[in-house]
């Protein structure tokens, strides 16, 4: 029994073999204000932040296309389809266990993660937590668990998220989240969970030039979200199946000049089993969406999708895989088109046995992908929606997708390539991870008068470095967690494209036999110079040198914070004309409460 446990998680263990993890128990401190403190910890992630929430997040790796990233919450497509961004600000940071960087090919590029929680149910349980900072940034997330009989469980989770616009050139914005879940027992090998969940945010954006009238505004930014979900699940100890729906429409305005609309459905069969040595997943999707944007207007694809993972114990160590295909059909105006596009991926990874704590892996994925609809098909002013992901946005007024006289009928296509090779190890409570990554990917854009089109063959980039993270016991109540990227010139190693640090000293203990708990940190982030592209200009920004300061004290459920971001009050950027607040305090309090 012991032998077909540990089988069954090689899977979920050895395909994250390039994963960096950000866990709530580990690392829940940092999300200070919202899910994008979470984010923009992880190496080379750039969200598109105005340090309020309400903004749209464009992921930024390493200066590629913005949707090589994608997004999963619970094994379920989380970002839109039409295309391929995730509005992090409209998700709380509190719903969340882990948040997972995934480099195993589900994705073009990559895979952000996201894992939801449950709160304890063995009695019924309410959380509490509210914050307040110098800068008028604030929340309160509420929550409540209980048990109404043995099969039955409901969850709900709330959270109401505000700034009042004392920062410098930034307006008030406010945030609204409802969130319900409902597990039942289906007999004695069924469980059913069924979720629902709402969000809006509502925000000024930063200046901008309207093109139309050359007049400086602050457009008003309104984005929302309702989904949901619907799971079947039966496990044993030899494997599990799920059956799961999932309905979703998400909607951004700005002012009356931008609109985005979509409505997504997706539907899954996944099949777990695992043998003495040998563990394998499969899942088969069918997904539809329908949507309206600037160029488009009610537009539907849809895709068949299959995922196999194969997992086997050898004598050197384990040896795993990942295969996907999707294959995509488009609908133009809700007549059938002849665009069948197709997206496939491969991963592979070996991982040596522990060697006195110590193993070695390697991996690799290559991956091709046509690129969201938006990005090819949309018309639309740059200015109206500036999100722009290359120098030569600027010079242009106007997004004119892709040239049929510079690409194939079936759109842009990118193809990605890349390998890592790395010591992992676990030694008396202390962990460590030190590798070196090599990728390949890339677009570019052709200009025709005043329009910028969207082309193939340029911009390829390549780029490697190192990464290095660990979890450190230094005592038994102090420990040192950090994690380190920096990308290279692939052809001049003396010249680094992004480097990111983040280092904190944790020390944590139980004082008064247990009823006073302290939990606290002194961290170091250090942001290298870098040439970043932004919707209000382009340029080299950086160094930065920041420290960050929290204490905590919990007693009989009810913890008291106080911290500080960027002690030192430096002016800094994580995208340029984005000024990051200079010194952040801020105060809150989290009350845990049992029935």
């Amino acid at each position: 029994m012991k032998t077909a446990l540990k089988v069954a998680l090689l899977l979920i263990v050895s395909l994250n073999a390039q994963a960096q993890v950000l866990s709530r128990d580990a690392w829940s401190n940092l999300a200070y204000e919202d899910m994008s403190d979470w984010i923009r910890r992880l190496p080379g992630m750039y969200p598109l932040d105005y340090g309020v929430a309400g903004a749209p997040v464009l992921f930024k790796p390493w200066g590629m296309e913005p949707w090589l990233v994608g997004v999963e919450r619970d094994g379920i497509p989380w970002q839109r389809i039409s295309d391929g961004l995730y509005e992090s600000n409209l998700d709380s940071p509190e719903e969340l266990d882990s948040l997972t960087l995934a480099f195993d090919g589900s994705h073009p590029f990559s895979t952000l993660k996201l894992a939801t929680r449950a709160l304890p149910s063995d009695t019924p349980r309410t959380e509490l937590a509210v914050r307040e900072g110098y800068y008028g940034f604030g929340r309160i997330d509420f929550a409540h668990a209980q048990n109404f009989s043995s099969k039955l469980r409901a969850e709900g989770r709330g959270r109401l998220f505000w700034y009042n616009g004392l920062r410098e050139l930034i307006s008030k914005s406010k945030f609204y989240s409802l969130h319900g879940r409902l597990t039942y027992a289906l007999g004695t090998s069924w469980k059913s969970t069924f979720e629902y969940g709402g969000s809006n945010v509502e925000a000024q954006s930063p200046q901008i030039l309207r093109p139309d009238s050359n007049r400086i505004v602050r457009p008003t930014i309104y984005s929302e979200r309702e989904y949901g979900t619907l799971k079947l699940r039966r496990g044993n100890l030899k494997g599990a199946w799920e059956f799961g729906a999932h309905l979703r429409q998400d909607r951004e305005d700005r002012d009356s000049y931008f609109g985005l609309w979509e409505q997504f459905a997706y539907g899954y069969a996944e099949l777990q089993r695992s043998w003495k040595l040998t563990a394998v997943r499969g899942r088969v999707s069918y997904e539809d969406a329908r949507y309206t944007f600037p160029g488009v207007r009610d537009a539907r694809e849809s895709a068949v999708t299959g995922v196999l993972n194969v997992s086997q114990d050898v004598l050197i160590g384990t040896v795993s895989g990942r295969g996907q295909y999707r294959y995509r059909t488009s609908f133009d105006q809700g007549l059938y088109s002849d665009k069948i596009l197709d997206d496939n991926s491969a991963y592979g990874v070996i991982e040596s046995r522990p060697v006195g704590g110590i193993s070695v892996v390697f991996d690799a994925v290559e991956a091709q992908a046509t690129m969201p609809k938006f990005w090819s098909d949309a018309h639309y002013e740059i200015g109206h929606r500036p999100l722009f992901i290359d120098n030569t946005f600027y010079a242009h007024q106007y997004f004119g997708g892709w040239n049929s006289l510079l690409l194939p009928p079936e759109g842009p296509s990118i193809e990605h390539r890349s390998w890592h090779f790395a010591l992992k190890g676990n030694i008396n409570s202390s962990s460590f991870d030190a590798g070196w990554r090599h990728v390949q990917s890339g677009l570019g854009y052709a200009v025709g008068g005043d329009t910028l089109f969207v082309t193939r063959g340029f911009g390829v980039e390549v780029w490697e470095g190192p990464s290095v993270s660990c979890n450190l016991k230094v005592l038994p109540v102090l420990r040192f967690q950090s994690m380190s990227d920096v990308s290279l010139d692939r052809y001049d190693h003396s010249r680094a494209l992004d480097t990111r640090s983040l280092s904190r000293l944790v020390f944590a203990r139980d004082f008064f036999k247990s009823q006073l708990h302290i939990d606290s940190y002194v961290a170091y982030e250090h942001l290298g110079k870098r040439r970043v592209t932004s919707d209000i200009k382009s340029q080299v920004i950086g160094p930065a040198h920041l420290m960050h300061l929290q204490i905590a004290a919990t007693i009989e459920g009810v913890t008291l914070v106080w911290g500080a971001e960027n002690l030192t009050a430096q002016h800094y950027e994580y995208l340029p004309g984005y000024l990051m607040i200079r010194k952040e305090e801020y105060f809150g309090f989290r009350w845990t409460l049992k029935l």
